[in-house]
């Protein structure tokens, strides 16, 4: 029920709503006499689904409208099927925009600008909860597909253009990523309004108040743990991912949603579904290849290295446009009507022939392993594997065992008791180390965020951990050396730090101990013989600090390195590589045979007879 500004929910299982409603809204009627208010009934309605009656009689006596949907807070919310929309979500206004846009001409960084301004914020400000619909969607996108043209050719794959410049360039991506960020946060800062909300509203799950969020999840084919603090997917191997909320940072659930994106995008690509294959023993046609299986991923990092090159002919080919006849007739405005022979005298030259096929750039591709489909034949993409899960972490149970057992002893023998942490990682396999005076530990787990920050904060999070279960004989004061001031910074406030779950428990068990006795305080130390004029805390001296810093820097690096040895992770950052290696001699080469036909046609005087259709430059 809407009551002049005011909501008024009847509780889950309430035995009699409209008893119960009617109570309030007496108790509403009283504060406005009270305070000399007025209500007026035009600004009140009572929600109920159309086909039901049980407040139409409350709804007579107050004389307020029955309406099936809500309207507050910019968002509509229809209690006849719980869907949610955007209130004031105005199409017909971006379409304007965008167009005005286009007008403009601007650079591809500031065009992002102005999107994100303009065309985003309108229509992810409430991506938890409401977003466009499909059809709206559509629409936007085939807006920002006519704004890209300003930059692009009309047949440039989107595909290749969001690979080289970015998703953030996909209004489907960036509603998709922009609900699960909304999740994400949400689960890790909870409003301060749970403050004075009762306990059914303060104790709901975070998935309660983000149904967008769940939308993306099965639209992605992932979903929640029973307990709704993981999001699990089914990988191309067959394997369960885990995405721990708070402890695992977004960018891991931004590459997920990125690397399926791509697939999907690159095989939806027109002239990989297609054949587009041209009929003519005489015509200048590319390979005859099949389509790769749907399940084939590409690496595409090559086109993102070459999208802003000097050379047009490059930035061309670096999205899988120019070095066609059709394009150079175009540039050279000749008829399209015209019949162009290749370098080769075949007629009417493909990008797939001019660059696989033609003898007359033979030497551009002597080092090019051919391809074997569709798409590194005509879109220059590698096949690569999926990135690959973390190498299987350490027992933490026993790590922790063993870091209380040093402790106890060296609290055994003083009061006072100084150690140091760090994190490292290289090729996203990390490892914590802690050290003290007498002793070396560190372990790694099996999370997917494997970034050092996440070490750095986990080598704090897990010595507090020790000390709580099983360090009770410490009792004094434990100083704690970190080099790493985010790690400071989240402790310091942890709604606000990129991995809360994680944050929040480390503060507060530090408050728990120090009412245990123990008081452990954490100081910052340069790292690596930095900030020479630094002051360390009372009670150690400088090279001792830094001394004890690069210890726990070394034995951090020691278990990474171990860990490293035989990863998947390794391995497929090795064929990363390679595969970014040829898209960018494959692009490379298609720019140089876009140039070298470019030569010929404006060499040439003379042709005559009908092209082939549009299809035929993207296909071959």
């Amino acid at each position: 029920m809407f009551v002049d500004d005011r909501v008024l929910w009847p509780r889950p299982r309430t035995q009699n709503i409209e008893a119960s409603l009617r109570h309030a809204l007496q108790r509403c009627c009283h504060f406005d006499d009270v305070w000399g208010l007025t209500c007026k009934p035009s600004k009140c309605a009572v929600i109920q689904p159309s086909d039901s009656h049980v407040l139409d009689h409350l709804a007579a006596l107050f004389r307020y409208e029955v309406l099936p949907k809500l309207e507050f807070l910019g968002v509509s919310f229809s209690v006849q099927d719980f869907s949610t929309s955007l209130l004031e979500f105005n199409l017909q206004v971006l379409h304007h925009r965008l167009r005005y846009l286009r007008l403009l001409k601007l650079p591809m960084d500031f065009m992002f600008q102005a999107l994100q301004a303009l065309i985003y914020s309108s229509m992810t400000w409430a991506a938890g909860v409401a977003l466009p619909d499909s059809s709206q969607l559509k629409d936007i996108q085939q807006d920002i597909r006519a704004l890209l043209q300003n930059s692009f050719t009309q047949e440039t794959p989107l595909a290749l253009v969001h690979a080289a410049f970015g998703f953030r360039w996909d209004p489907a991506w960036t509603i998709a990523w922009r609900s699960l960020e909304t999740a994400v946060r949400t689960s890790n800062r909870p409003g301060l309004w749970r403050d004075a909300a009762g306990l059914d509203e303060a104790t709901a799950p975070w998935f309660i108040a983000t149904p967008m969020a769940l939308n993306t999840l099965q639209d992605l084919r992932w979903y929640l743990s029973p307990d709704g603090k993981q999001i699990w997917r089914h990988d191309d191997a067959g394997q369960v991912r885990h995405f721990w909320l708070g402890f695992d940072s977004p960018k891991v659930l931004q590459r997920w949603l990125c690397e399926e994106f791509q697939r999907r995008q690159v095989h939806a690509t027109g002239r990989v579904r297609r054949s587009c294959h041209r009929q003519g023993e005489d015509l200048a046609r590319g390979l005859s290849l099949p389509a790769p299986p749907k399940s084939t991923r590409h690496a595409l990092r090559g086109h993102g290295l070459l999208c802003r090159n000097a050379s047009l002919e490059v930035r061309r080919a670096a999205v899988a446009t120019g070095a066609t006849v059709w394009y150079h007739k175009e540039r050279t405005r000749q008829s399209q009507s015209t019949q162009l022979r290749c370098i080769c005298g075949k007629l009417e030259p493909s990008r797939p022939h001019i660059v696989w096929q033609c003898s007359a750039t033979q030497h551009l591709r002597e080092d090019l392993e051919m391809p074997a489909d569709r798409v590194q034949e005509r879109l220059f993409g590698f096949p690569i594997s999926e990135y690959p899960a973390s190498p299987p972490g350490f027992p933490l149970d026993e790590f922790y065992e063993e870091v209380a057992d040093s402790l106890v002893k060296a609290f055994s023998m003083k009061k006072t008791v100084w150690i140091a942490t760090d994190g490292s990682s290289k090729d996203d396999i990390g490892a914590a180390a802690i050290i003290g005076e007498d002793f070396e530990h560190a372990s790694g787990d099996g999370l997917e965020d494997q970034t050092a920050f996440r070490y750095e904060l986990m080598a704090v999070l897990w010595l507090l951990r020790a000390l709580w279960r099983h360090g009770s004989a410490c009792q004094g004061d434990l100083h704690a050396l970190c080099d790493c001031q985010a790690v400071h910074m989240a402790l310091a406030n942890p709604h606000r730090a990129l991995l809360g779950a994680a944050a929040g428990e480390a503060a507060d068990l530090l408050t728990r101990l120090r009412l245990r006795d123990l008081r452990v305080t954490l100081h910052w130390v340069p790292s690596h013989g930095a900030h020479r004029h630094w002051s360390p805390p009372e009670g150690i001296d400088d090279l001792q600090a830094r001394a004890m810093n690069a210890k726990a820097d070394e034995t951090a690096n020691a278990c990474r390195h171990r860990r490293h040895q035989g990863s998947a992770r390794v391995k497929w950052y090795l064929d990363l590589q390679r595969a970014t290696s040829w898209e960018r001699k494959a692009i490379l080469a298609a720019a140089r045979a876009s140039e070298l036909l470019s030569d010929h046609i404006q060499g040439l005087r003379g042709g005559n007879s009908a092209g082939d259709d549009a299809a035929a430059a993207a296909g071959g």
